[in-house]
């Protein structure tokens, strides 16, 4: 039977640690990065998922990154959840959950272009996308582009009926249109939608 020479099994190691750990393990440190309870501070969350994306296997990189662009999320640490998901999607283009909350967060920003820049992505992948659909037009009101966010509003309103801050938000961009009529409507489905709910 031919062995490694110690050494060398070690150096094996190191540069791949993933095949030092068996999938228990790396289910655990996974398991502390995506659950937030499982962490007693933000910052530990954090350190937890930096072990992930260390011990990671290749075809599990993309995750880990986007699992650690989470973290950061949820910290308020937005920039780094920007460029964790940026790694993510470049590791794994089609990456649909990367593009999304990429594009979620760059609205958390301000960065309103480069937020649609990623729903269309998302859009281009699951056209039907409500969240994306929403997103996306939630970007344009937020920009001044009310006609752009009332037809996105109604896209997602033709897809998802009952999607009542559809309607809140399209009553919004009505309103500042003047459009009274059709922003009362809206309104009132609103309501009439948020009673219904438990």
């Amino acid at each position: 039977m031919n062995r490694l020479p110690l050494s060398l099994a070690f150096v094996v190691m190191i540069s791949c640690p993933a095949l030092a750990l068996d999938n228990v393990t790396l289910q655990k440190i996974e398991h502390g990065c995506i659950d937030e309870t499982a962490s007693s501070s933000p910052e530990e969350r954090i350190s937890n998922c930096t072990n992930w994306i260390d011990n990671a296997p290749n075809d599990a990189r993309a995750k880990a990154y986007y699992d650690r662009g989470n973290a950061y999320l949820d910290a308020q640490k937005l920039d780094l959840a920007v460029a964790d998901y940026s790694h993510a999607i470049s590791l794994k283009p089609d990456f649909k959950e990367a593009y999304y909350s990429r594009g979620y967060t760059r609205h958390d920003l301000g960065d309103y272009d480069h937020a649609i820049e990623d729903y269309d992505t998302v859009l281009k992948l699951v056209p039907d996308d409500v969240d994306s659909l929403y997103g996306k037009a939630y970007a344009y009101q937020k920009k001044g582009d009310l006609d752009a966010a009332i037809a996105g509003y109604t896209s997602v309103i033709h897809l998802k009926p009952d999607y009542p801050t559809a309607y809140y938000n399209r009553a919004i961009a009505y309103n500042a249109k003047g459009d009274t009529e059709n922003a009362t409507r809206d309104a009132l489905e609103y309501e009439r939608q948020k009673s219904k709910t438990p």
